[in-house]
C-alpha cells in the first residue's frame, strides 16, 4: 500500500481557492430549484471540501508518477549489477557487476600461495611459480541474469540473497611436483632419521627407557600428494608435521608393553643381591656391579636375560667362591699322652662348598629376584677337630711302642705293644686317625696269597679288632716281650700286637666306631 493510500482524509480548507492578495472573492447568487426547500441547499463548505480532495488526489498521483519513474529507472540500473543484499561466497557484492567479481577472483588466484609446515621447517609455495590461475565458470553472470531488478528496493529494507559460486582454478601439476621435490626439508642432509625407543643402562646402575625419536624423514610422494590436494582445495596453509601418513615413524614407542616390562624385569634382576657369610667373619656379595655383566644384548641393542648364560655365570661364580673359601685339612692336632700336642694324619676335613647345590640355589634366587643374606651350601663344614677326640679313643704311640685307651677323658687301659716293622715300609703300621670297624673272635689272619693258593702266613688269633684295611689290634701269644725297639726290625706286618690279657680286656671294653689315633713322635 502506498503512502498515498494511508494518508487520512484532508478536511482543511482548499487553500488553492484563496486569492494571492487575501481579498475575498465575489459570491455569485445561487438559484434554488423548484420543490426544494431553501434549508436543503448545499452549504458552501461542502463544495470547498470536494474541490480540495480532487486537488490532493491529483498531487498524490503526480508524486506517485515521479516515484514510479525513479523506481523504474533504478531497476534498469540493476540489469547490469547485483541487487542490494546480494551475497556471493559469503561476500557482500551489492551494486557490483559480474566483471567485478571475476576480477576479484582473478586477482585472488594470482596472489595465491600455500604455506607448508614440516617438522624441520616451513616453506611458502607461490601459485605464480606453478602457473596457478583463475578459470571462469560463468556462474557469476548467471546469478545476475536470474535476479529480478525490480526487487532492488527490498535489499535496502534488509532482505539478502545468498549464492555460492564454484570458481575454478588451473595449474601445472608437474611443475608443482618438481617444486615440492626440491624443498630443502626433503633433502637428506636436513633429515633426522626416526629412531625406536630403547633400553639404556645408566650410570646409576639402572635401566631406563629412552623415548623414541619421531624424526623428520618424510615420504616425498606422500608430501607431493598432500600439497597437491591442498592446492586443489585452494587451502592457504597445510601442516604436515602432524600427518602420520607423511613421515616415517619408529616402530617401537616408549609405552611399548614389551619394552617397559623388560625394563622392569632387568631392574628387578639387578636389584637382587646375595651376601655370603663366610668363615672368619668375612662376607662376599654378588650384586648389580657383577650382575650387569651377566645381561645379554643382541645386535639391535635389546637387553635381555639369557637363562643359559646366567646358569653358566652362576656355576663359574660358585666355583670361584669355593676356591676362595674351601679349606681342606688332612692332619689334625692331637694331645698325646707322652709327647704333648702332635700333628696326626687324618681324613680330609674342613670347609667345602657343595658347588652343584649352591649353584642351583643361587640360580633360583637370581631368576626369581630373591635377595638373600646366608651361608653357602656346604658339603662339609668342619673348621677344627678336637685335639682329644672327644675324650674317648685309643692312642697308639709308635715311637714309644705303647697304647692308651681313654674313655671320657679317663685312662682305662695302657700297655706296651709291637707295631709294624719300621725298617720295612711295606710292613709299617699306617699313621693316622681311624676307627674300629669290626670286632671278631677266633680269627685266622693270612698274609699275602701266592699263586698256588697258599699264604705268606696264617696266624690264628683270639681277638681281632681292625681299624684300617688289614691292620688292627690282636693278641700275639707268640711274642715273649713287647715294647722297646723290637718293632724296628722284627715288628709285625702292620698290625698292633698286644699281650693276650691286654687284648682280652681291650676287646671287651671297646666298640665299633671307636676312634684310633696312630702316630710317630720324632
Amino acid at each position: 500500500m502506498s503512502d498515498l493510500e494511508n494518508r487520512p482524509e484532508d478536511t482543511s480548507p482548499d487553500v488553492s481557492c484563496i486569492a494571492a492578495d487575501n481579498t475575498e472573492p465575489e459570491i455569485e447568487p445561487v438559484s434554488i430549484p423548484k420543490g426544494i426547500e431553501p434549508e436543503e441547499a448545499p452549504a458552501p463548505a461542502e463544495k470547498k471540501s470536494r474541490k480540495g480532495l480532487i486537488i490532493g488526489l491529483a498531487a498524490a498521483a503526480a508524486a506517485a508518477a515521479v516515484c514510479g519513474f525513479f523506481y523504474v529507472r533504478t531497476a534498469g540500473e540493476y540489469e547490469t549489477k547485483y541487487l542490494p543484499g546480494t551475497v556471493i561466497n559469503d561476500t557482500d557484492v551489492s551494486n557490483l557487476t559480474p566483471a567485478d567479481i571475476e576480477e576479484r577472483l582473478r586477482l585472488e588466484a594470482e596472489n595465491y600461495s600455500l604455506a607448508v609446515s614440516f617438522r624441520n621447517g616451513r616453506e611458502t609455495i607461490k601459485g605464480s611459480d606453478f602457473g596457478y590461475h583463475y578459470v571462469s565458470s560463468g556462474e557469476a553472470s548467471e546469478i545476475l541474469e536470474n535476479q529480478n531488478p525490480f526487487m532492488w528496493g527490498l535489499g535496502y529494507l534488509g532482505r539478502t540473497s545468498e549464492h555460492t559460486v564454484s570458481w575454478e582454478t588451473a595449474f601445472d601439476e608437474e611443475l608443482l611436483a618438481g617444486i615440492t621435490a626440491a624443498l630443502p626439508e626433503l633433502k637428506k642432509e636436513n633429515i633426522t632419521e626416526p629412531a625406536n625407543a630403547y633400553l639404556k643402562f645408566e650410570e646409576d646402575g639402572r635401566f631406563t627407557v629412552v623415548p623414541e625419536v619421531a624424526g623428520t624423514k618424510a615420504d616425498p610422494a606422500a608430501v607431493t600428494r598432500a600439497i597437491l590436494a591442498a592446492v586443489k582445495s585452494r587451502a592457504g596453509t597445510i601442516d604436515l608435521s602432524l600427518d602420520q601418513n607423511v613421515y616415517e615413524a619408529p616402530t617401537v614407542l616408549s609405552d611399548n608393553a614389551d619394552l617397559t616390562n623388560q625394563c622392569s624385569y632387568l631392574n628387578d634382576f639387578l636389584s637382587t643381591s646375595v651376601t655370603y657369610r663366610l668363615p672368619g667373619d668375612k662376607t662376599k656379595t654378588l650384586d648389580r656391579e657383577m650382575l650387569k655383566d651377566w645381561i645379554s644384548c643382541d645386535e639391535n641393542d635389546f637387553y635381555f636375560i639369557d637363562d643359559a648364560l646366567i646358569s653358566e655365570n652362576t656355576i663359574e661364580y660358585v666355583r670361584e667362591l669355593a676356591a676362595e673359601t674351601n679349606e681342606i685339612h688332612n692332619t689334625r692336632l692331637f694331645n698325646s699322652t707322652m709327647h704333648g700336642q702332635v700333628e696326626v694324619p687324618c681324613d680330609d676335613y674342613g670347609i667345602v662348598i657343595d658347588e652343584p647345590a649352591e649353584a642351583d640355589l643361587l640360580f633360583s634366587e637370581l631368576m626369581n629376584h630373591e635377595s638373600a643374606d646366608r651361608e653357602p651350601v656346604y658339603s662339609q663344614n668342619v673348621t677344627s677337630l678336637s685335639p682329644d677326640l672327644g675324650g674317648t679313643y685309643i692312642e697308639v704311640d709308635v715311637s714309644g711302642q705303647h697304647i692308651y685307651y681313654y674313655s671320657e677323658g679317663n685312662l682305662v687301659l695302657d700297655s706296651d705293644c709291637v707295631t709294624g716293622t719300621l725298617y720295612d715300609p711295606s710292613h709299617r703300621t699306617p699313621y693316622g686317625t681311624y676307627s674300629i670297624y669290626m670286632l671278631e673272635e677266633d680269627r685266622v689272619l693270612h698274609g699275602t696269597r701266592y699263586p698256588d693258593g697258599s699264604f705268606e702266613y696264617s696266624t690264628p688269633v683270639e681277638y681281632w679288632m681292625p681299624f684300617y684295611q688289614g691292620c688292627g689290634f690282636h693278641d700275639a701269644p707268640w711274642r715273649g716281650e713287647f715294647g722297646g725297639s723290637i718293632y724296628l726290625e722284627s715288628g709285625s706286618h702292620g698290625c698292633v700286637n698286644l699281650p693276650p690279657d691286654v687284648a682280652d680286656r681291650l676287646y671287651h671294653s671297646i666298640y665299633v666306631g671307636l676312634p684310633v689315633v696312630v702316630y710317630y713322635a720324632d
